[in-house]
């Protein structure tokens, strides 16, 4: 890619651990490694010094938003082309939690609002049902993009494809992401499959931001109820991540839904397969090969007919090093940013 003298702004989170952050940071690290001056703004004091600094006068290439930093939007007009990430949808859960209720709706309802006035922004997700729900939320347009991955998961030598954790979780532990039920599932899996001679044997690692109760409470019961042993790591940066991901067998996550999944694609680019829901929207981006790296479990919740079941053989192997390669060469920021280069190119032609 040309290097330029152009600038990026990033409007949003970036402090902290979730999705939302670490897309913000990969895209300031790869943005200034092609040579861009990049601007994180994720506070109102930022915003409005950013605007009323000689910063602002300089050719702004294109302005990022995520979540409700979208309402800055008409600040940057004629700042370049303005990019939303719409990244993940709401499914109902009842309201009975004031977060998930203004989540679910009065988020929604804003988003929709915003985006029927502001015609000028572009809208992409990561994968084609989070695009799809998103075009059906908000009456717009949305394209499917893709993220990458730090560099950390795509530079990180890979010296032995030797184990020492059988099943590994990545992110925030909640009751989404984490439940029992799907859990006990994998583990029957293990044991009636042999990948290993008892489930004594089976070591999990989790690596989180914080050991919270819920946690907790599922580490106690499969300890107690398998004798499964248990290694937890807390608040790891990306290196120390991608050393345990090089060193285990399947990376899993129980939610149905999870709009993406980046701790799918990491895992994939450090050769661990990957057990996920069979409704997981990241499957059409990840599961293309033969030899395919991606199980797919069933999940009653969703699909339950005794006669639609996935047969589903485990592997005792982690990927081979072309297939790890083959992932990390699909999943660079670089491919990221050229699709959304060419998208919005392609929208100016057309409009």
């Amino acid at each position: 890619m040309k290097i330029t003298k152009e600038n990026i702004i990033i409007v949003g989170k970036f402090r902290g651990f979730g999705g939302v952050q670490t897309i913000h940071k990969n895209l300031f690290n790869i943005y200034k490694s092609l040579g861009y001056e990049v601007f994180l703004l994720d506070s109102i004091k930022e915003y409005l010094s950013y605007l009323l600094t000689n910063k602002s006068n300089s050719i702004t290439k294109i302005v990022f938003f995520s979540g409700l930093s979208l309402i800055f939007s008409p600040l940057f007009i004629g700042r370049g082309k303005h990019v939303f990430f719409t990244h993940g949808f709401y499914i109902f859960e009842g309201i009975s939690r004031p977060k998930r209720f203004f989540k679910k709706y009065i988020y929604e309802l804003t988003i929709k609002f915003l985006l029927n006035i502001y015609k000028w922004v572009f809208c992409i997700s990561p994968t084609p049902t989070s695009s799809m729900v998103n075009a059906i939320s908000f009456s717009k347009k949305v394209e499917t993009v893709p993220w990458g991955v730090s560099e950390e998961y795509l530079k990180f030598p890979i010296k032995s494809n030797n184990y020492k954790y059988h099943l590994v979780f990545l992110g925030r532990p909640n009751s989404q992401k984490l439940q029992l039920s799907t859990i006990r599932e994998v583990i029957n899996l293990f044991n009636s499959q042999k990948i290993v001679p008892k489930t004594e044997n089976l070591v999990f690692a989790f690596i989180v931001p914080n050991l919270n109760n819920h946690l907790k409470n599922i580490q106690k019961s499969i300890k107690e109820d398998y004798g499964c042993s248990i290694k937890t790591f807390i608040s790891l940066d990306d290196y120390s991540v991608a050393e345990v991901l090089s060193k285990s067998l399947y990376s899993f996550n129980c939610f149905e839904w999870e709009a993406y999944g980046l701790s799918y694609v990491e895992s994939l680019c450090m050769g661990c397969n990957v057990l996920l829901p069979n409704t997981s929207p990241i499957i059409p981006v990840i599961d293309f090969m033969k030899d395919s790296p991606v199980f797919k479990l069933n999940y009653p919740r969703t699909i339950n007919h005794p006669l639609i079941k996935y047969e589903l053989k485990l592997t005792k192997e982690r990927m081979s090093l072309n297939n790890i390669n083959l992932f990390r060469s699909i999943f660079k920021w670089e491919n990221t940013i050229n699709q959304i280069n060419n998208r919005i190119n392609k929208k100016h032609i057309n409009d």
